[in-house]
């Protein structure tokens, strides 16, 4: 899913003590949708007339310009598409003859394109692997979890009466969103039938599904000793990019891993582990702008 957002703008004209035949009295500028590569802008004009018109509004932008109108006064609506990378819309008021009567601009426009806008935590994605099992052979149960700005939190999952929990520590400028994806297990189960998983995360609510579990009871059970697999992998989740960390896997105070990269995997005895991370580099302050991959380019703000 691609959203984008932008600030509405808005802009109100004072009357001149002489009052010109015709003015812009207001302009609000409303995101309609976008993409990585163009956004389509809803635009709100309203024109006081003082003497009769007609009046015309030519409203340009990136290189092209579109005419409203004829009015007498009144509002005037456009909805206009033009690249993402526009940084100012020129609005000006015309009488009959082409006069110029006023104008405003609308300048250091951000439209802000994301494949994953959050406002809060929020499970993305769950699965099971296999999703149709025998007694006996291990069950995987991965989950992918954004938020955009809860830098401690916690996942899980369970299934049987089985359950396993990660609590999580990213040290990220909070101002980037980011996704987490997980995988728990093994879970082995030692009975045949229908068992449902679940997923979760801290303030995201629950996810899951089914896994079919075929086959005959053994005659003994599987040690709870068994290892399990830590799987983290960060990523930016306004585009999907690789987020280099440095990521570790706490038994206690005891840093069991340690790795400089997005992703790390780690094989560990049943038991509760904390995964704090850290990127290479802090990235400062909240960026201005950010382009598919994520390189600040515009002097403009977030919207």
């Amino acid at each position: 899913m691609r959203r984008a957002a932008l600030a509405v703008l808005m802009l109100t004209a004072l009357a001149l003590a002489a009052a010109p035949p015709a003015y812009i009295s207001s302009v609000s500028a409303q995101l309609v949708s976008g993409s990585a590569a163009s956004v389509t802008v809803q635009l709100s004009i309203a024109v006081t007339a003082n003497e009769p018109g007609p009046y015309y509004v030519v409203v340009g932008y990136a290189g092209s310009q579109t005419t409203l109108g004829p009015t007498q006064g009144g509002a005037l609506t456009a909805t206009l598409t033009m690249p993402e990378s526009t940084s100012q819309i020129e609005i000006t008021l015309l009488d009959s003859s082409g006069a110029q009567l006023g104008s405003i601009a609308l300048e250091g426009l951000c439209f802000f394109t994301c494949t994953t806008c959050s406002a809060r935590p929020m499970i993305l994605s769950s699965g099971a692997s296999p999703s149709a099992a025998s007694v006996g052979q291990p069950v995987y149960i991965s989950e992918v979890y954004s938020s955009g700005g809860l830098w401690q939190f916690s996942l899980g999952a369970s299934i049987g009466g089985y359950s396993a929990s990660t609590y999580f520590t990213l040290k990220l400028n909070t101002n980037n969103a980011y996704t987490v994806a997980e995988t728990f297990g093994p879970f082995t189960l030692s009975q045949p039938g229908n068992y449902t998983y679940n997923v979760w995360g801290s303030e995201a609510g629950s996810a899951g599904g089914v896994v079919t579990i075929s086959g005959s009871s053994p005659t003994s059970s599987t040690s709870s000793t068994s290892p399990g697999l830590i799987y983290v992998k960060v990523v930016n989740a306004f585009n999907g990019s690789a987020v280099p960390a440095y990521i570790r896997v706490l038994k206690g105070n005891t840093a069991l891993y340690a790795e400089y990269s997005s992703s790390l995997s780690a094989v560990v005895p049943p038991g509760s582990y904390e995964v704090p991370s850290r990127p290479t580099a802090i990235l400062g302050p909240r960026p201005s702008k950010y382009t598919p991959d994520n390189t600040p380019t515009s002097p403009c703000r977030y919207p």
